[in-house]
Order: structure tokens, then C-alpha cells, then sequence
């Protein structure tokens, strides 16, 4: 089997906690390396909150103008599988 890399694209908005939540549990559970993305929206009341839980992660901001944009633009950044 090969170490491959796979990507998790997160779309949120407003809810840091509970994102982060999601997020420990993949990583605490993956048997493989992880890229974690997540994708909020640059007038989310919850900015800075996500950027302070996800500082080890890929965090991508933009004018979303729905959960497709988001993840859209999360993926756009991916280099996983």
C-alpha cells in the first residue's frame, strides 16, 4: 500500500467549536497523512476563532456565496487524493 496523502475539505460557518471537533476526530482516526482544509467565508462572525483552532491547518477565506463555494475553493487549494 502506498502513503498517499488525502485531503478533508471542511466547509463552516459559525461554528468553530464544533468544526473543531470533526477535525480532531479524522486526524485522531486516520491511518494515513491528512491535509485538512477549512473553508469559511471572510465576513464570518467567527473569524478569528477559526483562525486561532485551525492554525495547523490550510484555512482558506473568501466571499463564499454557498456551501459549493466553499468547498470549491477549499479544493481548489488540495493536494491530496
Amino acid at each position: 500500500m502506498s502513503n498517499r496523502k488525502i485531503t478533508i475539505i471542511h466547509p463552516s460557518r459559525s461554528r468553530p467549536q464544533k468544526a473543531f471537533e470533526r477535525r480532531n476526530e479524522w486526524l485522531s482516526n486516520a491511518v494515513t497523512d491528512i491535509e485538512y482544509i477549512i473553508s469559511i467565508d471572510h465576513d464570518d462572525p467567527f473569524l478569528g476563532v477559526y483562525v486561532a483552532l485551525f492554525q495547523d491547518d490550510i484555512i482558506e477565506i473568501n466571499d463564499n456565496r454557498s456551501l459549493v463555494d466553499a468547498t470549491n475553493n477549499g479544493a481548489a487549494k488540495a493536494t491530496g487524493d
